[in-house]
Protein backbone atom coordinates (compact mmCIF):
# COMPACT_ATOMS: atom_id res chain seq x y z
CA UNK A 1 0.00 0.00 0.00
CA UNK A 2 1.45 3.31 -0.97
CA UNK A 3 -0.16 5.59 1.58
CA UNK A 4 3.03 7.03 3.06
CA UNK A 5 3.93 9.03 4.98
CA UNK A 6 0.71 8.13 6.79
CA UNK A 7 -1.05 4.80 6.61
CA UNK A 8 -4.73 4.98 7.40
CA UNK A 9 -6.57 1.69 7.54
CA UNK A 10 -10.33 1.93 7.86
CA UNK A 11 -10.95 -1.67 8.92
CA UNK A 12 -9.04 -3.96 11.23
CA UNK A 13 -8.89 -6.68 8.55
CA UNK A 14 -6.99 -4.39 6.16
CA UNK A 15 -3.24 -4.55 6.46
CA UNK A 16 -0.37 -3.04 4.57
CA UNK A 17 3.13 -1.65 4.57
CA UNK A 18 4.33 1.38 2.72
CA UNK A 19 6.86 0.63 0.01
CA UNK A 20 8.83 3.61 1.35
CA UNK A 21 9.45 1.80 4.64
CA UNK A 22 13.00 1.45 5.99
CA UNK A 23 12.17 -2.22 6.51
CA UNK A 24 12.26 -2.87 2.79
CA UNK A 25 15.75 -3.57 1.57
CA UNK A 26 17.04 -1.97 -1.58
CA UNK A 27 18.52 -5.39 -2.33
CA UNK A 28 15.11 -7.05 -2.25
CA UNK A 29 14.63 -9.32 -5.24
CA UNK A 30 10.88 -9.62 -4.98
CA UNK A 31 7.78 -7.58 -4.32
CA UNK A 32 4.28 -8.65 -3.36
CA UNK A 33 1.10 -6.89 -4.30
CA UNK A 34 -2.59 -7.48 -4.03
CA UNK A 35 -5.97 -6.19 -5.05
CA UNK A 36 -9.21 -6.63 -3.18
CA UNK A 37 -12.61 -5.22 -4.06
CA UNK A 38 -15.23 -6.38 -1.60
CA UNK A 39 -17.18 -9.30 -2.99
CA UNK A 40 -15.69 -8.97 -6.48
CA UNK A 41 -11.94 -9.42 -6.66
CA UNK A 42 -9.17 -10.95 -4.59
CA UNK A 43 -5.77 -11.22 -6.27
CA UNK A 44 -2.30 -11.69 -4.81
CA UNK A 45 0.94 -11.48 -6.73
CA UNK A 46 4.66 -11.92 -6.27
CA UNK A 47 7.22 -10.91 -8.85
CA UNK A 48 10.95 -10.67 -9.29
CA UNK A 49 13.10 -9.24 -12.06
CA UNK A 50 12.17 -12.07 -14.44
CA UNK A 51 8.80 -13.58 -13.48
CA UNK A 52 5.39 -12.58 -12.16
CA UNK A 53 3.15 -15.08 -10.36
CA UNK A 54 -0.54 -14.24 -9.78
CA UNK A 55 -3.02 -16.12 -7.60
CA UNK A 56 -6.67 -15.42 -8.41
CA UNK A 57 -8.74 -16.33 -5.35
CA UNK A 58 -11.97 -15.74 -7.30
CA UNK A 59 -11.21 -17.24 -10.72
CA UNK A 60 -14.90 -17.64 -11.45
CA UNK A 61 -15.13 -13.85 -11.78
CA UNK A 62 -14.06 -12.42 -15.13
CA UNK A 63 -11.52 -9.64 -15.62
CA UNK A 64 -14.36 -7.49 -16.96
CA UNK A 65 -17.05 -8.47 -14.47
CA UNK A 66 -19.66 -5.83 -13.84
CA UNK A 67 -18.63 -3.03 -11.52
CA UNK A 68 -20.56 0.21 -11.21
CA UNK A 69 -17.45 2.38 -10.98
CA UNK A 70 -15.80 0.78 -14.03
CA UNK A 71 -18.97 1.02 -16.09
CA UNK A 72 -19.33 4.69 -15.20
CA UNK A 73 -15.73 5.71 -15.80
CA UNK A 74 -14.25 3.46 -18.51
CA UNK A 75 -15.87 3.95 -21.93
CA UNK A 76 -13.21 1.73 -23.53
CA UNK A 77 -14.54 -1.23 -21.52
CA UNK A 78 -17.95 -0.77 -23.14
CA UNK A 79 -16.29 -0.50 -26.56
CA UNK A 80 -14.35 -3.72 -25.95
CA UNK A 81 -17.54 -5.55 -24.96
CA UNK A 82 -19.21 -4.48 -28.22
CA UNK A 83 -16.17 -5.43 -30.31
CA UNK A 84 -15.94 -8.78 -28.50
CA UNK A 85 -19.58 -9.56 -29.34
CA UNK A 86 -18.84 -8.73 -32.98
CA UNK A 87 -15.66 -10.89 -32.85
CA UNK A 88 -13.53 -7.91 -33.87
CA UNK A 89 -10.91 -8.14 -31.10
CA UNK A 90 -7.44 -9.55 -31.65
CA UNK A 91 -6.63 -12.84 -29.88
CA UNK A 92 -4.59 -10.88 -27.31
CA UNK A 93 -7.48 -8.49 -26.61
CA UNK A 94 -9.90 -11.42 -26.35
CA UNK A 95 -7.92 -12.84 -23.42
CA UNK A 96 -9.14 -9.93 -21.29
CA UNK A 97 -12.76 -10.66 -22.20
CA UNK A 98 -12.76 -14.31 -21.06
CA UNK A 99 -15.67 -15.47 -18.87
CA UNK A 100 -13.33 -16.38 -16.01
CA UNK A 101 -9.73 -16.02 -14.92
CA UNK A 102 -7.21 -18.82 -14.52
CA UNK A 103 -6.61 -19.83 -10.89
CA UNK A 104 -2.93 -19.06 -11.35
CA UNK A 105 -0.89 -17.03 -13.79
CA UNK A 106 2.85 -17.06 -14.45
CA UNK A 107 4.54 -14.67 -16.86
CA UNK A 108 8.09 -14.16 -18.05
CA UNK A 109 7.98 -10.37 -17.80
CA UNK A 110 11.27 -9.96 -19.67
CA UNK A 111 10.24 -11.93 -22.77
CA UNK A 112 6.53 -11.19 -22.41
CA UNK A 113 6.18 -7.70 -20.89
CA UNK A 114 2.49 -7.46 -21.83
CA UNK A 115 1.74 -10.71 -19.96
CA UNK A 116 -0.06 -12.47 -22.80
CA UNK A 117 1.48 -15.95 -22.51
CA UNK A 118 0.46 -17.64 -19.26
CA UNK A 119 3.13 -20.22 -18.42
CA UNK A 120 1.56 -21.78 -15.34
CA UNK A 121 0.77 -25.07 -17.12
CA UNK A 122 4.04 -25.19 -19.07
CA UNK A 123 6.17 -28.05 -17.65
CA UNK A 124 9.34 -26.12 -18.56
CA UNK A 125 8.44 -23.58 -15.86
CA UNK A 126 7.21 -25.97 -13.16
CA UNK A 127 10.14 -25.20 -10.82
CA UNK A 128 9.62 -21.45 -11.23
CA UNK A 129 5.90 -21.88 -10.55
CA UNK A 130 6.48 -23.96 -7.40
CA UNK A 131 9.09 -21.51 -6.11
CA UNK A 132 6.98 -18.41 -6.66
CA UNK A 133 3.81 -20.06 -5.35
CA UNK A 134 5.79 -20.98 -2.24
CA UNK A 135 7.07 -17.40 -1.86
CA UNK A 136 3.55 -16.02 -2.08
CA UNK A 137 2.17 -18.55 0.41
CA UNK A 138 5.04 -17.75 2.78
CA UNK A 139 4.30 -14.02 2.51
CA UNK A 140 0.57 -14.60 3.10
CA UNK A 141 1.41 -16.63 6.20
CA UNK A 142 4.07 -14.23 7.53
CA UNK A 143 1.92 -11.14 7.12
CA UNK A 144 -1.29 -12.83 8.24
CA UNK A 145 -2.79 -11.49 5.01
CA UNK A 146 -6.56 -11.46 5.20
CA UNK A 147 -7.27 -10.39 1.65
CA UNK A 148 -9.25 -13.53 0.93
CA UNK A 149 -11.35 -12.96 4.05
CA UNK A 150 -14.35 -10.70 3.65
CA UNK A 151 -16.42 -10.26 6.82
CA UNK A 152 -19.16 -8.44 4.94
CA UNK A 153 -22.18 -10.01 3.25
CA UNK A 154 -21.75 -9.82 -0.56
CA UNK A 155 -25.49 -9.26 -1.08
CA UNK A 156 -25.46 -6.36 1.37
CA UNK A 157 -22.45 -4.87 -0.42
CA UNK A 158 -24.21 -5.07 -3.78
CA UNK A 159 -27.37 -3.50 -2.35
CA UNK A 160 -25.30 -0.55 -1.09
CA UNK A 161 -23.72 -0.16 -4.53
CA UNK A 162 -27.14 -0.16 -6.24
CA UNK A 163 -28.35 2.44 -3.75
CA UNK A 164 -25.36 4.62 -4.59
CA UNK A 165 -25.52 4.21 -8.37
CA UNK A 166 -29.19 3.44 -9.13
CA UNK A 167 -30.26 7.02 -9.88
CA UNK A 168 -27.14 7.62 -11.96
CA UNK A 169 -28.04 4.64 -14.16
CA UNK A 170 -31.58 6.03 -14.61
CA UNK A 171 -30.11 9.38 -15.70
CA UNK A 172 -28.16 7.58 -18.41
CA UNK A 173 -31.23 5.58 -19.47
CA UNK A 174 -29.36 2.30 -19.01
CA UNK A 175 -30.24 -0.80 -17.00
CA UNK A 176 -26.87 -2.51 -16.45
CA UNK A 177 -28.58 -5.78 -15.50
CA UNK A 178 -29.49 -6.19 -19.16
CA UNK A 179 -27.07 -6.91 -21.98
CA UNK A 180 -27.12 -3.45 -23.55
CA UNK A 181 -23.49 -2.63 -24.24
CA UNK A 182 -24.28 -1.38 -27.78
CA UNK A 183 -26.87 1.06 -26.41
CA UNK A 184 -24.41 2.13 -23.72
CA UNK A 185 -21.69 2.62 -26.35
CA UNK A 186 -24.04 4.98 -28.20
CA UNK A 187 -24.51 6.92 -24.94
CA UNK A 188 -20.72 7.19 -24.53
CA UNK A 189 -20.27 8.34 -28.13
CA UNK A 190 -22.80 11.16 -27.58
CA UNK A 191 -21.30 12.03 -24.19
CA UNK A 192 -17.76 12.21 -25.61
CA UNK A 193 -18.80 13.88 -28.89
CA UNK A 194 -17.55 11.00 -31.03
CA UNK A 195 -18.94 10.57 -34.51
CA UNK A 196 -18.05 7.89 -37.04
CA UNK A 197 -16.48 9.05 -40.31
Amino acid sequence: MLLAPAIVLSNTHERGNTILSDKISSESDRIQQGRVIKGNVCVRCVCNKRFKYIKNFMPEKSYTQFGHYKEFRYPVLTLMKVLDKKERLTPAQSLFMADKKPKEELYDIVRDPFELNNLYQDPNYENVLLDMRGQLNEWISETKDMGNYDPDDPQEIEEKRWKKYGDKWKERGIDPREDNSELYLEWWEKELGITEN
